[in-house]
């Protein structure tokens, strides 16, 4: 399990939930490749029929972690591919996806949610 991230599948509904609410669910590297992959191979799961993602807590993401020490320094064009990676499944993914969206939405966040709910 990627932490940040918590799946849970319930009648034919694939739930990701962005899960780190003292961060305001701000995407690690980790969680945004976990997350790609997950829409991606959901594309050829029999069992699922929708795809939902959510943020816990009062936000829904606030994009790019750029916590800490040097925060420029992790976000360079992998974080970019990264971001990119997961719009474009979302928007490719033939299974529809809808963002259940709580509060704050910005920078990728911003960009996944528009993406799921036009699905």
């Amino acid at each position: 399990m990627t932490e940040g991230l918590h799946i849970s599948h319930q009648d034919g509904s694939l739930w990701i939930r962005l899960d780190r609410p003292q961060t305001l669910n701000a995407l690690t590297a980790a969680m945004t490749d976990r997350l790609a992959g997950e829409v991606e191979e959901a594309a050829s799961r029999d069992d699922v029929r929708v795809i939902v993602l959510a943020g816990t807590g009062s936000a829904f993401s606030t994009g790019a972690d750029l916590s800490g020490e040097d925060a420029h320094e992790h976000f360079d064009v992998s974080s970019l591919d990264r971001a990119n990676r997961v719009v474009r499944a979302i928007t490719t993914s033939p299974k529809p996806c809808v963002a259940v969206v709580n509060g704050i939405a910005a920078g990728v966040g911003c960009s996944i949610a528009p993406s799921g709910v036009t699905r």
